[in-house]
């Protein structure tokens, strides 16, 4: 990029924040493919690690949605397949779920 700012102060921030050398690259190329500078590239990175960090996560382990008949049928494929087809459907484990980056409504 031609108009670099090493001074600006979302670069130091991003930079503070510990953007990744990767998240710059993406967003210097993805300015560059739309016609747009360095301030753009900045702002755009800045706007996802801010819609990032707005996500709501829940860790730990979810509860199970499967019914009786559909356990039922996991526990068989299971036993068949001796765990070639997944994992036991009573083994617990951690998800991440991520819901979509709710913003309040304007007016």
């Amino acid at each position: 990029m031609a108009d670099v700012n090493p001074g600006h102060p979302d670069l130091l921030a991003l930079l503070a924040a510990g953007a990744s050398d990767a998240e710059f690259e993406h967003a210097a190329r993805e300015s560059g493919q739309r016609g747009k500078g360095f301030a753009y590239a900045m702002g755009m990175l800045k706007r996802q690690r801010l819609d990032a960090a707005a996500l709501p996560l829940h860790r730990g382990p979810m509860p199970s949605t499967l019914s009786p008949r559909e356990r039922a049928k996991a526990e068989r494929i299971f036993a068949m397949t001796g765990g070639l087809m997944g994992t036991a459907p009573t083994a617990k484990k951690e998800f991440i779920d991520a819901e979509p980056n709710r913003r309040p409504a304007l007016g």
